[in-house]
């Protein structure tokens, strides 16, 4: 712990002469025993180099060519991760500028004369990349420069930039003093990296600089910085800053993404800036020039020229899937945990868990005493007609929810619901309603579905996971895991139902069909047929086409209308793609808000499948969403209708017959056009484009999986906030820095004043509401406007609630937000739970612990008259000042039963609790 941390670059570099794979320990640092002669970077003929990119320099004796040696990757290099462009992180062209800037020092040839980019280098999701930056011999005052890279996985080198490098240049130095620039015109940059995304740019923090821009004439100026706290290291100019200065140039917006190409005439003047003042000059439709300084107005660097040239997905490689297919793997888990100290079972115990688990069990939650750390819950499917057998389920199922998260006293306790209905749609229906509910409330709802009732339950109960599977004694997690691409072509036949085929996706598909897969018949549906908007126009275009179109009014939540239906069109293959959505947080669901999403979802595939069962169809696809799957939170109700989606593909697989289910992302049309894309983008589900959209609709046909989840992750945004169970085998945990816990806050604030706690407690909330919101700083939250007006909706408030209550470790109300509407009022909601009652509340739970092991306990001779003093003791001691020994309290004391002692201990502590059994 003593050493110096190790430059990662030089040691892949000095001690080893082959490229290395991905090593666990590349994550971490260390601080290893001194090398041995023969590996330092000089005992075999390297000169050490610090820097992030680079690790050492080996100069040719003979020829004085000098090459500049390193390894890069995404994992390590995690700011990497955060430039993507075209679904791809690629190295930005800002680097290899700082590349040849960093080249020519060490050859005495510091000005980047020209510097063209011929491929770009995309990083692979694993595996680290190999680095060259190779100036050959002098020639007459310059040196010919390129730059190189070699993947892990394979053998050969690929030149990605090249240029000259040259010791001078007639360029005179820019300073910016006057700021901001007399003259000049303040420009809007609230949507800036809205539209950079929607244009195929998803920058993370540490490029999204841009603070402010103004315009003049022709002239752009702009303030740009990194993070607060980012160290700028060795870099001459950090790429991720020279990146952000060109975002404020006027964008080239023709449907493509523009990269930087050709640089002509860049010299740094000064090194390690954090924070720029950016001139910008337009020389042509493609062209700028920079000139960059400090914050005092000093020059730090000058472009003369940077060329922009459009990049497709073709010359990124990514001409394949846009994204990729993922299922849900069911995998062991890893926690060897026991069972939790106090459980109970509640609700009619269907499933007989208070057998299996040894455990008291109550009726209902109101009459469950204190708060045990879990209660088990049966859930079973009570048969009857399945449509009606889903609403009901969902609608006990809901009932329960909101009964538990609405009991105060619960706040620390988990529900965890059994069900037993391994591939039955009814009960999966529930299950999604539950996975939102977790979701939304982190640590408080589980669910746990058993083949059979024995004793791997203690194990599941035990676990942290939101969701787990027993399976012949085994204890599994679900986890996405991608799906391996198929050059499988799915053949269609005619006439094909779409359902929701005259708007949205429907349309989308129907057009697809029709151009890509040369389908001449569809039979569109939807709630209003022939009326509906653009249902004309689009039955023209498709006719046009080549096919014949019938546009039908169905309401497919009827079972007779969908009779009537497929007795009029017989049909060789179906895309269910009706749906409608009411989201929600689970706490303000109804039934009758379940039942609107179900209908058209749920009833309508079920009609389907029932009534297409003697049809020989060559497809049954449903249009399902990855809300029942990876994140739910605030579409509970669609939660369920998807996840029954989901069974019922597998029901319809088990019994012979085609289906596939479809657990899609966000589509960037279509119904995903209600939610907002900013938002889903930011917190790592980026929206789908319909051409990506129906390229994996494409490809998911052509694999054999009964349900696949096509969806767009931006696994860097994942890595900033609390990462989905679902994902943790795709996204690492993300590192401490980026989830600012503090679990002992309370004790941090201790010793501190008053006015030092409010303050710090105000830094607290509204760092986490900017980055529920998208703020750049928390100097953006502004703390007695309100909350709502703010934009923080149900779901965003919920999203705050977590993030609180993750990082000052307590447990807060649902309705934080709306009971505390400023960022001043919830901080000092937060003061008076970290300050005060906290004692009381501790010493409730204890208590309630106790009640529920006495509740179950077998006493022995002795025990219970030894047990009863021991009470009686400590509840002297909470009695009023002077009333220890005598009194009326104390011969109430005196004269009390066990119950009747938990009771008077509740009052003392001016708590109230549920009447003890």
């Amino acid at each position: 712990t003593t050493g110096t941390p190790i430059n990662w670059n030089t040691y892949f570099t000095h001690t080893h002469t082959t490229p290395l794979p991905t090593y666990p320990f590349q994550r971490r640092r260390y601080w290893p025993e001194p090398a041995p002669p023969s590996l330092k970077a000089d005992g075999i003929g390297q000169r050490t180099i610090e820097h992030p990119l680079i690790g050492a320099v080996v100069e040719s004796p003979d020829s004085g060519r000098v090459t500049l040696t390193g390894r890069i990757s995404a994992e390590f290099h995690s700011w990497l991760s955060e430039h993507v462009v075209v679904n791809s992180t690629l190295v930005p062209g800002t680097a290899f500028v700082e590349l040849a800037i960093l080249a020519g020092d060490e050859v005495g040839c510091p000005v980047v004369k020209e510097l063209t980019l011929e491929a770009p280098l995309a990083l692979p999701e694993h595996g680290s990349v190999a680095l060259q930056a190779v100036v050959d011999t002098a020639e007459g005052g310059s040196r010919q420069f390129a730059v190189y890279s070699q993947p892990d996985s394979t053998s050969g080198w690929t030149r990605h930039a090249s240029g000259v490098l040259e010791a001078s240049v007639d360029t005179a130095p820019v300073d910016l003093k006057d700021w901001p620039p007399p003259d000049s015109v303040r420009v809007d940059t609230s949507e800036l990296y809205d539209d950079l995304a929607a244009q195929g740019y998803e920058y993370g923090p540490i490029f999204r600089g841009v603070r402010s821009v103004w315009r003049r004439g022709d002239e752009i100026f702009a303030d740009v910085a990194l993070p607060e706290n980012t160290d700028p290291g060795a870099f001459s100019l950090h790429p991720a800053l020279l990146d952000a200065a060109l975002h404020a140039s006027d964008p080239i917006d023709d449907g493509q993404a523009w990269l930087p190409f050709a640089w002509r005439d860049v010299v740094v003047h000064t090194t390690a800036a954090t924070r720029l003042r950016v001139r910008i000059q337009s020389t042509g439709r493609d062209e700028i020039s920079l000139a960059l300084a400090d914050q005092t107005g000093a020059p730090v660097a000058t472009v003369g020229s940077m060329v922009s040239r459009p990049i497709t997905a073709k010359q990124l490689g990514t001409g394949r899937r846009p994204a990729p297919l993922y299922r849900v793997d069911q995998v062991p888990l890893s926690s060897s945990a026991s069972s939790p100290a106090n459980v109970v079972v509640a609700g009619p115990d269907d499933l007989d868990l208070r057998t299996a688990l040894a455990v008291p069990a109550y009726f209902g939650l109101s009459e469950i005493p204190g708060a045990p750390d879990a209660v088990a819950v049966s859930l079973v499917n009570r048969g009857g007609d399945v449509p009606a057998a889903v609403h009901a389920v969902t609608a006990e199922t809901l009932r329960l929810v909101r009964e538990w998260l609405g009991e105060s006293r619960f706040a620390s306790s988990r529900l965890v619901v059994v069900t037993r209905g391994a591939g039955d749609p009814v009960l999966a229906s529930a299950r999604g309603l539950l996975r939102a509910a977790a979701a939304e409330n982190p640590g408080r709802v589980a669910l746990v579905d058993v083949d059979e009732i024995g004793p791997e339950l203690a194990v599941a109960l035990a676990s942290d996971e939101p969701e787990l599977t027993v399976r012949g004694g085994a204890v599994l997690a679900p986890r996405l895991a991608e799906v391996a691409a198929s050059d499988r072509e799915f053949s269609w036949a005619s006439p094909v139902l779409v359902t929701g085929g005259t708007g949205g996706l429907g349309a989308a598909v129907a057009r697809h069909l029709v151009v890509r897969h040369g389908v001449r018949e569809l039979v569109l549906t939807s709630r209003r047929g022939a009326h509906a908007p653009g249902a004309s126009s689009l039955v023209a275009e498709l006719t046009e086409l080549g096919a014949e179109v019938h546009v039908v009014a169905c309401d497919v939540g009827d079972r007779a209308a969908v009779r009537a239906l497929l007795a009029e069109r017989p049909v060789s293959a179906v895309v269910h793609a009706a749906g409608v959505l009411d989201d929600g947080v689970v706490t303000a669901l109804t039934p009758q808000r379940l039942g609107t999403v179900l209908r058209p979802k749920a009833d309508g595939a079920w009609h389907l499948h029932e009534l297409t069962q003697n049809m020989d169809l060559s497809a049954f696809v449903l249009f399902s969403s990855a809300a029942g799957t990876v994140d739910g939170a605030g579409q509970g109700n669609y939660a369920a209708a998807n996840s029954f989606l989901d069974a019922l593909a597998e029901h319809r697989r088990a019994s012979g017959l085609p289906a596939t289910s479809l657990a899609w992302g966000l589509w960037a049309e279509g119904m995903g056009t209600r939610l907002d894309p900013v938002q889903a983008s930011r917190a790592g589900f980026p929206a789908l484009a319909v051409p990506d959209g129906l390229a994996l609709f494409d490809a998911a046909l052509a694999v054999a999986d009964p349900v696949l989840v096509p969806i767009r992750l931006d696994v860097a945004a994942l890595r900033r906030g609390p990462v989905p169970a679902v994902l943790r085998g795709l996204v690492r945990p993300p590192s401490r820095r980026n989830v600012p816990v503090d679990p002992d806050l309370s004790a941090r604030l201790a010793g501190r004043s008053d006015a030092e706690r409010r303050r710090a407690l105000l830094d607290l909330v509204r760092t986490q509401v900017a980055a529920v919101l998208g703020h750049d700083t928390a100097r953006d939250v502004e703390p007695e406007r309100g909350l709502l007006d703010m934009g923080v909706d149900s779901l965003a408030a919920l999203e705050l609630r977590n993030r609180l209550e993750a990082a000052a470790g307590v447990r807060l109300s649902a309705t934080l937000v709306f009971d505390h509407p400023t960022a001043a009022a919830v901080a000092e909601h937060l003061r008076a739970e970290l300050g005060g009652g906290s004692a009381a509340s501790a010493v409730d739970a204890e208590i309630g612990k106790l009640e529920t092991t006495l509740a179950s306990a077998t006493f022995g001779e002795g025990d219970r008259e030894r047990i009863t003093a021991r009470l009686r003791a400590m509840t002297l001691k909470l009695l009023p000042s002077g009333d220890s020994g005598s009194g009326d309290h104390a011969r109430e004391v005196a004269a009390a039963s066990v119950t009747e002692l938990f009771d008077i201990l509740d009052g003392q502590l001016g708590i109230s609790s549920p009447d003890s059994p």
